[in-house]
């Protein structure tokens, strides 16, 4: 989600400064926006709980469009902050709370849960430990979300590699 923001937002950078040099051109409708906000709410990986699209488009343009209200992301802020002090007294990871609260919204109707015990399975699945607990442990790393984690450890370890070859 990180990377997906940061592009929005040279994208729109890139948009606004073409159009204040005169260029009549569009890299992205406000009807992409619009769509892609749709995903990023509602991603099963990796939502947007904090809804942050609006205000990337704020601080790129300064002004707001025609937000749908109902687009609006399950959590807000203090939901986010509720369930990290649930975390730190109850060790058990906020977003694996968000992941089951966001499936339980999204089945609604009898039709929508038949396989809801697979899904549910499937959350339970992932690697929910801080990766140093887990590799500490001689765990496997599973794809919980530690991809980023992962990467920034193996940057370090290269730069330690080239440091101390000869």
């Amino acid at each position: 989600m990180h990377c997906r923001r940061e592009w929005l937002e040279n994208l729109l950078e890139i948009q606004r400064d073409l159009q204040a040099k005169g260029h009549e051109i569009e890299l992205i409708s406000e009807e992409e926006l619009h769509e892609i906000r749709k995903e990023w709410l509602n991603d099963p990986n990796e939502p947007d709980w904090l809804d942050e699209l609006p205000a990337i488009y704020h601080r790129v343009f300064n002004r707001d469009l025609d937000w749908a209200e109902d687009d609006s992301g399950t959590f807000g802020e203090l939901d986010i902050e509720t369930l990290k002090a649930l975390e730190k007294k109850h060790h058990v990871p906020a977003t694996l709370v968000r992941k089951l609260l966001d499936l339980e919204i999204s089945v609604d109707g009898l039709a929508m849960r038949r396989r809801i015990t697979d899904r549910i399975h499937g959350i339970l699945s992932e690697d929910w430990l801080p990766l140093a607990e887990l590799l500490a442990r001689g765990q496997s790393v599973r794809d919980g979300g530690y991809q980023e984690e992962i990467k920034q450890l193996q940057s370090e370890l290269d730069e330690f590699a080239d440091k101390t070859d000869p």
